[in-house]
């Protein structure tokens, strides 16, 4: 932003000259609407930093140095109270200083008090500048709104399958030529809460706390913008669920999930072979004969019988971090009275995978009554005489000894709990050594397993000082946390990719003589493939447009490239097809012209990624099109919708300590972040939208997900779980362009742009409303995801807005995680929209 100093300044007319520090230029300005104590501000000489407006006038100044000097009484040697000597001037500091708007109006580039007043109160935002905020609900200490929801999608239209409609799948117009309406629309945006959108400049880095950094507001030249791109997204999340499009942005990722429904019939392995010559299995059942089922993947449960001793052995390795209650045990016959000893002394250069010699003997525990082979002594594979000798000694005396080679699987102290790390061996007698093949789409898979665990931790893992050093438990903040799984740290370090003699778990089915290959998991609690990805739980009406030919109303409207489905990049796409589609819409930034102010520094609560796998939250029974706690992504569900985010009402959540956007006790890590310059609620931003080739039916529908309905805002920006970011739109103006007058003649801009009047504008609105009417057989306002969106989009009926947590107080340390995993809270799914009522501490 350019500085200068101001030469002169007349009160009386308002009227002054600044001095450009950088070219020298002398520019004059007219202000407006100063009161008579922000005028000390202006006198000669004072630092200013200034706006031009496009035609080169001054249209906004603001003091830079804020300080006013206030002259005192003269009295030659004498104090005040302070100390301070009188006569001396004071100085006075205010909290920032002045921001001034230039005389002319909206041609200058600012919008004068009394006009930016009436866009407020056509925002809604009238009765909160009067002190009479908009309630949110009522309150209720027991309850709580998720900060999402889902827009549901509407059932393929019967009409369509005979033919292209508008407002279903057809071909989108040319654009060599004009076909329908050309035009603009203007419009203006007013933030009803603060209002943050990063910029990916001026990033301050905290090295105080942890990696964490401080964002500034976008800005082009030291004035705040909303990007283009911004506004077009918010409007076309909206534009897509009310005209049931297709998902054009939509993660087809198969999701996993922690299952320990198989660990009991999870047999111990090792992988041979190659890529090249093929795989094979190794099992390794231990002393046990395996049980196995034709289809354990659907049948298996509790009442299956199992082996009842584990077929792994167990090798005490390390003091858990937090001691099971088994451990205050003190029977003799339990593995836990000897815990608190020294581990075996591993044999030197062993780790993960080595092969070597070991006395196991057989234990019972005590919890859940289960029995193992405990390890007692450990030995390289060259120092079989030395453990042969200690075995006979062993054995001579009480207990069930075996002595017998295997293998060492570590992968660290994964969890607080654990103790032992595990020894694969065969010694059961029945088909000892059996290998069966491997084949290469199981191997594949169980990367693509390895490969989700590490997604989930590597941004963590990169931001610990000492990733190679997994076996250390790490210390953050007060408690100690579990390091992580050796496989992870290897995915996130390398990539993952199969390796002869890697250690796994696999569960089977067939029999015993000859069983196949169902899945491979790392771990003995491991995470599974849910057996759907989330692109098949959507109906096939819904998935991203193939072809230009059948395009969806999203798409014909805003644009569309084909062919960019990393998995499937060439389905449906013929060679001589085209590929992509150049919208027929363009958005220009948001230029601020009222500025409310800004808000102070900021450090917010912990935002994160999506949690899908929280099926109770994403998927709806297929049958019933309702919400269920004990669904998985199977042919039983499907997925809930298009995610939106709550308004908050006339402003963010609050909790008994403070807002929910701040994170209790100002707490700074890599987890969160600070925010600087967000905009007060109340600042009003203009942006045009150029439209060409519109049904009337369009642009109908676009003007109607611009301004939406009464009482309905749009989300936009950071921080909105947190209730930042809800705005109005309001539509000023609609021009149609009369092409053949603008073409023909050299006439200016207002000659061509025919302005649409009030009638005229919801005349097209009806037209979209009866278009969709016709098409799904019933009102617009009684269909699932209109209703959805009135419902998410307006006031909330309850205060208590926040990610599900088990107290009313915030956690500093943002664990939600634990209202999902507590027992008496997973099976509560998040109601549907217009359902939701809230959800239970």
């Amino acid at each position: 932003m350019p500085r200068g100093k101001i030469i002169n300044y007349s009160p009386g007319k308002n009227r002054g000259r600044l001095k450009d520090n950088l070219t020298g230029a002398m520019l004059d300005f007219k202000l407006i609407n100063v009161d008579r104590s922000s005028r000390a501000f202006l006198s000669a000489g004072r630092e200013v930093e200034y706006d031009l407006s496009p035609d080169g006038r001054v249209c906004r100044v603001r003091v830079v140095d804020p300080y006013v000097k206030k002259e005192q009484p003269e009295s030659a040697g004498a104090t005040d109270r302070g100390g301070r000597e009188k006569g001396k001037p004071e100085i006075a500091l205010p909290e920032a200083g002045p921001v001034f708007s230039v005389c002319g109006g909206e041609m200058e580039g600012m919008l004068s008090e009394e006009k930016a007043m009436e866009y407020l109160k056509r925002a809604g935002l009238g009765d909160i500048l009067a002190g009479q905020a908009q309630s949110a609900g009522t309150q209720d200490g027991n309850q709580f709104l998720n900060p999402y929801n889902f827009v549901r999608y509407l059932d393929q239209p019967a009409e369509a399958a005979g033919g292209p409609h508008l407002f279903w799948r057809c071909q989108p117009p040319p654009h060599d030529r004009f076909t329908g309406l050309s035009g603009r629309i203007t419009c203006r945006l007013v933030n009803i809460t603060p209002l943050f959108i990063s910029d990916s400049h001026g990033i301050e880095e905290d090295g105080q706390n942890d990696g964490h950094k401080k964002y500034r507001f976008f800005q082009i030249d030291g004035r705040k913008l909303i990007p283009g791109s911004s506004l077009r997204g918010m409007v076309r999340s909206v534009y897509e669920a009310a005209t049931n499009s297709c998902f054009a942005v939509f993660d087809d990722r198969r999701l996993s999930y922690r299952n320990n429904r198989y660990s009991a019939w999870l047999v111990p392995a090792r992988i041979e072979g190659s890529r090249e010559e093929g795989f094979k299995l190794k099992l390794l059942p231990g002393r046990e004969n395996m049980i196995i089922y034709p289809d354990p993947r659907r049948y298996l449960n509790e009442n299956y019988p199992k082996s009842k001793t584990q077929y792994a052995g167990w090798l005490y390795s390390f003091w858990p971090l937090e001691p099971s209650k088994t451990l205050k045990q003190k029977n003799d016959e339990f593995v836990h009275s000897r815990r608190g000893k020294t581990p075996p002394a591993l044999p030197e250069d062993t780790g993960h995978g080595s092969e070597c010699w070991a006395i196991l003997k057989k234990r019972r525990h005590s919890h859940p009554n289960i029995t193992f082979y405990d390890v007692v002594e450990i030995e390289a594979p060259d120092n079989e005489q030395a453990i042969k000798e200690k075995y006979n000694e062993l054995k001579m005396g009480k207990g069930d000894f075996i002595l017998t080679k295997g293998y060492l699987c570590k992968n660290n102290q994964n969890i607080e709990s654990k103790h032992s790390e595990r020894f694969f061996f065969d010694n059961s007698g029945q088909n000892s050594g059996q290998e069966i093949n491997l084949p290469l789409e199981k191997v594949k898979e169980f990367e693509k397993l390895i490969a989700e665990y590490a997604d989930r931790h590597c941004e963590r893992i990169k931001k610990l000082q000492d990733p190679q050093k997994p076996l250390e438990s790490k210390k953050e903040g007060e408690g100690k946390h579990a390091a992580y799984s050796r496989f992870i740290v290897k995915g996130c370090s390398k990539g993952y990719k199969v390796q002869d003699g890697e250690l796994v778990y696999a569960l089977l089915a067939g029999s015993a003589d000859s069983p196949d290959v169902v899945f491979l998991a790392p771990v003995l609690v491991p995470r599974v493939f849910h057996e759907k990805s989330m692109r098949e739980l959507l109906p096939k009406y819904l998935h991203k447009c193939k072809k230009i030919e059948v395009l969806c109303p999203a798409c014909r409207l805003f644009g569309w490239v084909g062919g960019n489905d990393k998995d499937r990049p060439n389905e449906g796409h013929p060679a001589d097809s085209a590929v992509a589609f150049a919208g027929r819409l363009s958005f220009s930034s948001g230029k601020m012209i009222y500025d409310s102010g800004e808000e102070g520094e900021i450090t917010l609560a912990i935002l994160s990624s999506p949690k899908p796998t929280a099926t109770s939250f994403y998927l709806l029974n297929r049958q019933s099109k309702k919400p269920s706690g004990d669904l998985k992504y199977a042919e039983e569900a499907v997925l809930r919708g298009r995610k939106f985010y709550l308004h908050h009402g006339a402003g963010p959540s609050r909790h008994p300590d403070g807002y929910e956007y701040e994170r209790p006790e100002g707490k700074k890590d890599n987890q969160n972040r600070t925010v600087r310059n967000a905009v007060k609620p109340g600042a009003v931003f203009e942006f045009t939208v150029d439209f060409e080739s519109l049904a009337p039916a369009e642009l109908g529908a676009l003007l109607w997900s611009l301004q939406l309905e009464e009482g309905m805002y749009h989300r936009l920006g950071y921080a909105r779980p947190l209730g930042f970011g809800s705005v109005k739109v309001i539509v000023e103006k609609v021009e149609v362009f009369d092409l053949k007058k603008k073409y023909l003649s050299l006439t200016a801009y207002e000659q061509y742009a025919l302005a649409l009047d009030r009638k005229q504008i919801n005349e097209k609105i009806d037209r979209f409303k009866s278009e969709m009417k016709d098409l799904y057989g019933r009102e617009f306002g009684e269909l699932e995801n209109i209703k959805d969106l009135q419902k998410i989009l307006s006031t909330p009926p309850l205060p208590n807005i926040h990610y599900p947590r088990l107290e009313r107080i915030s956690d500093p340390k943002g664990e939600n995680f634990r209202w999902f995993i507590n027992k008496g809270k997973q099976k509560q799914p998040l109601p549907l929209a217009g359902e939701d009522r809230g959800l239970c501490y």
